[in-house]
């Protein structure tokens, strides 16, 4: 067996864990759909599907990813996702099997209701173009006029290699994708992640690791096996520390909260005593300040940590799960600093908006 192997089939797994985030699925469907109601989906509806079907007889077959989520209207989608970095000439039969088992599924489990919309996508991230056929209608001569009774299943082909890298959309993941697949040397590679850093740190920091890791242990190798991307050591150092950076974040705020209060009461109840002129006054004006300052400067913390964690779900889940959560995050006080980190740590852990909710 060559020794490239292994690193090839590794490619297609890297892009199936890249797809696995929703952040990433909700910028394909934002970037790279073609315009239409399918871009006016919800993102808070987004949630992964199991990639085993299984039909009537019991005959498996396997996606690499599938996500399930409703359009402002309502209406489901399941979009069923392949990732390529080769050419398959019977992709156009797999995709049709898969649908096809996915609405039987439905059929036979939810009878009388309407089965789901179905998009397959094909992502290819192989350098020759694909050729092979999109439709099983084109793979028939159709010279006995049954093309009419013939279900005809096409896929949307997301071919990389020909995607205009001055065209894609900004700050997009599966734009980052792209540009990193094209990169034309290691240096280049590292250069792309080090500009991307802080945009994927703002999301889920196995997001973060997971690039990172796709492009050390398969795209160099594969596309550069000569060249020691030494670059990638001081992105990689940070990686585990991400996730900590937000509850240290969380817990400095609330630390540096108390510390201005104190110290601001302490000033503010010296000035108060000392224009009293008596020890007495001096006594209650300093308690008094230093209440308040405290008071103060507490809600002032307060109010950067629930803005923390508001900015944290609306970035990756959406303006409607903030919304639903507002209640529970106004209802946190400065001495619940275990309760702050453990919302901080469940926005790291939850996949969804809906995960979330539900677990809050």
């Amino acid at each position: 067996m060559p020794a490239s192997t292994p690193i090839r089939e590794g490619r297609d797994r890297a892009m199936r864990r890249l797809f696995s985030h929703p952040e990433v699925i909700a910028d394909l469907l934002r970037g790279f759909i073609p315009e239409g109601p399918l871009r006016e989906f919800r993102i808070d509806s987004l949630r992964p599907l199991p990639d085993d079907r299984v039909d009537f007889n019991f005959n498996r077959r396997q996606s690499d990813v599938t996500w399930m989520f409703l359009l402002e209207g309502g209406v489901q989608v399941v979009m069923i996702l392949e990732c390529q970095s080769t050419e398959d000439p019977a992709m156009a039969g797999r995709m049709a099997v898969q649908v096809a088992m996915l609405c039987e599924n439905s059929l036979r489990t939810r009878p009388g209701e309407l089965i789901p919309e179905v998009l397959p996508v094909v992502f290819y991230t192989g350098r020759p173009r694909w050729r092979a056929v999109r439709s099983l209608s084109a793979a028939t001569s159709g010279e006995a006029g049954l093309l009419t009774y013939f279900a005809d299943s096409c896929y949307l082909l997301l071919e990389t290699g020909v995607l205009v890298l001055g065209s894609l959309p900004v700050r997009n993941r599966v734009s980052l994708i792209i540009r990193m697949e094209a990169a034309r040397g290691a240096s280049e590679l590292v250069e792309i992640l080090s500009s991307e850093g802080r945009f994927l740190e703002r999301g889920d920091p196995g997001l973060w690791r997971d690039y990172l890791t796709w492009a050390c242990k398969v795209l160099t190798p594969l596309k550069f096996p000569d060249v020691e991307a030494t670059g990638f050591d001081s992105l990689q150092e940070g990686t585990d520390m991400i996730a900590e950076r937000i509850q240290e974040e969380i817990e400095e705020w609330r630390q540096q909260g108390l510390a201005e209060g104190r110290t601001r009461g302490l000033l503010e109840g010296r000035a108060q005593g000392k224009a009293q002129g008596k020890a007495q006054g001096k006594a209650e004006g300093k308690a008094e300040g230093k209440a308040e300052g405290r008071a103060e400067e507490r809600a002032r913390g307060l109010e950067r940590q629930q803005g923390l964690l508001r900015g944290m779900i609306i970035r990756k889940f959406g303006d409607e799960a903030a919304e639903k959560s507002a209640e529970r995050i106004a209802s946190l006080d400065d001495d619940a600093g275990n309760d702050l980190q453990e919302l901080g740590q469940m926005i790291i852990d939850c996949q969804s908006g809906e995960e979330f909710l539900r677990r809050l």
